[in-house]
């Protein structure tokens, strides 16, 4: 779910983009307020929801426009950080995981297990959630861009070291991102799937310079 810090001055939110090493920050969110003596508020692994009131319930993988209808009184203190992945990395992970899944109905709707093959993976998820890039739902709020911070997850450690200079910053879990290029992602790939990932991915191509 999204995880929060809450320093003096603006809050640390981090909004949680599946498969963006989204486990691994959680984990060190919750390191950094404790070596950093911050209360934080976030959930276990894999707990699907927290109540802060009867009405007021933030969820797993919340989108920005949802948390931040949730929490208004919050929003505007709260300085922004969202995850990104190279995009050719980050549709084969999704595939993979879900063929590991029994149920369908993820939040971003990418349990598509019955799905057989990766371009049917593909066309599926654009056709059910309108893109390829549901990762936009969690910086962007009516096509602006609402995060702070941008991380690519595969220089994550460099990021968070100048984000939060000042404070005791601990070591970022191991991220295991793997190459695009290695046999199990490079031959799903076909020309369509390669131009529908130029078209929803352009932002993060463009900014962090991702290829395949």
């Amino acid at each position: 779910m999204t995880s929060i810090v809450f320093p003096p001055g603006k809050f640390f939110c981090y909004l949680r983009n599946p498969k963006t090493a989204s486990l691994s920050m959680t984990e060190w969110i919750i390191n950094f307020a404790k070596q950093n003596n911050r209360p934080y508020l976030t959930s276990e692994p894999y707990e699907e929801k927290i109540k802060l009131e009867s009405d007021c319930i933030i969820s797993h993988h919340m989108y920005a426009i949802d948390l931040k209808k949730t929490i208004p009184q919050w929003w505007d203190m709260m300085e922004k950080i969202v995850t990104v992945r190279n995009p050719w990395n980050l549709l084969a992970s999704k595939y993979f995981h879900s063929r590991k899944l029994k149920t369908k109905g993820t939040n971003d709707g990418y349990s598509l297990s019955s799905l057989k093959s990766f371009k049917d993976f593909c066309y599926e998820y654009r056709n059910s959630n309108g893109t390829l890039n549901t990762g936009i739902n969690y910086y962007k709020i009516d096509g602006e861009i609402i995060a702070d911070h941008i991380i690519p997850i595969e220089n994550l450690q460099e990021y968070l070291n100048n984000i939060f200079r000042g404070y005791t910053i601990p070591k970022i879990s191991h991220i295991n991102v793997g190459p695009v290029t290695q046999d199990k992602y490079k031959n799903l790939y076909t020309d369509d799937i390669h131009d529908m990932i130029g078209e929803y991915f352009w932002y993060e191509i463009k900014e962090f310079n991702y290829s395949f």
